[in-house]
This record gives C-alpha cells, sequence and structure tokens, in this order.
C-alpha cells in the first residue's frame, strides 16, 4: 500500500490545524479583554481554549494517519484506528459543547433583543394608529 495518500490527507489535516490554531491565537490575541465583563470574559478563555484544542486534534490525527500505514499487526490495527476514531469522536463532541455553549451564553442577550424590538414594534404600531395609517409590517 502506498504511503501517498495518506501523507497528503496527514498534510491537508496539518494545514487546517495550524490554519485553526493561529486563527484562534489571532483572535484571542486581539481582544479586548479590558472591555469585556468577567461573564464575557471568562466564556471567551474557555471558548479559546477549546477551539485551540479542537486545532490541536486534528493535528494529531493527521499524524496519526501517517503514522497509520507502518503498523501492520491487525489487532494492534484495530486498537490504533479505534483510538483515532475516538478522537475524531473527541472532537464533534467538543463542537457540540461549543455550539451549545454559545447559545447558552448568548441566549439573555437575545432575549433582550427580541424585547426591545416587540417593544419599538408595538411604539411604531401605536404612532401609526395615531396618525390614522395602516400598521406597518413587522419584518
Amino acid at each position: 500500500m502506498s504511503p501517498w495518500p495518506n501523507l497528503v490527507a496527514a498534510i491537508a489535516l496539518g494545514g487546517i490545524s495550524a490554519a485553526l490554531v493561529a486563527w484562534t491565537e489571532h483572535h484571542r490575541r486581539s481582544t479586548r479583554w479590558s472591555d469585556l465583563t468577567e461573564r464575557d470574559a471568562h466564556f471567551l478563555r474557555r471558548r479559546y481554549r477549546l477551539r485551540a484544542l479542537t486545532g490541536y486534534a486534528i493535528g494529531a490525527i493527521g499524524l496519526a494517519v501517517v503514522l497509520g500505514v507502518w503498523i501492520e499487526h491487525p489487532i494492534v490495527a484495530v486498537v490504533y484506528w479505534t483510538g483515532v476514531a475516538l478522537l475524531a469522536c473527541a472532537i464533534v463532541v467538543a463542537a457540540m459543547i461549543d455550539a451549545l455553549r454559545t447559545l447558552t451564553h448568548y441566549a439573555p442577550e437575545r432575549r433582550y433583543y427580541r424585547k426591545a424590538r416587540n417593544e419599538l414594534v408595538a411604539e411604531l404600531n401605536r404612532i401609526a394608529k395615531r396618525a390614522g395609517e395602516e400598521e406597518p409590517d413587522e419584518a
């Protein structure tokens, strides 16, 4: 079996990993921490850490793809590739955790803005009613 397809996959995964880690680090460094509330700063620290770990895990999978070519014993190969698959599953779980944390963190803000929007629409409807116009669409 030729190692070239695995090497190409490993290079691609290594590139993705490096891009994700660099992107996360860039955002972490460009965050103006002094402007954030303690709640937001804590959320972003955890988020950046989880995203960096995810990037490193993708790089580890790339390395594992290259190293897996030289495993010849069937039992060792099964254990090895099961570990790689579990690492891939851990990346998916980390992505779901990140999405859920983001949804729950920003839920109060969404509720606040939805309430403010509804109040503005109601005020606009009252003004339109006083002026004798039709009620505007709620867009």
